[in-house]
């Protein structure tokens, strides 16, 4: 499953970006950092939305479990 984000790189070298489908604004002093935050943002949205532990893909092809 997908949860695509727009997330750009600024002149400073810092990102900023925002997901429609979880409703999350994210931002971070670079691209990785704009990307985890993105990924805890995703987390935390199925955490307040399932309540529960499950698994759920992660873009780095890992598993995460929230």
């Amino acid at each position: 499953m997908f949860f695509p984000a727009y997330i750009h790189s600024d002149s400073d070298g810092s990102a900023s970006g925002f997901s429609l489908t979880f409703h999350a604004v994210v931002s971070g002093d670079s691209m990785y950092d704009a990307f985890k935050d993105a990924r805890d943002a995703l987390i935390a949205h199925f955490e307040a939305y399932f309540g529960l532990r499950q698994h759920v893909a992660c873009c780095l092809g890992k598993k995460l479990i929230i």
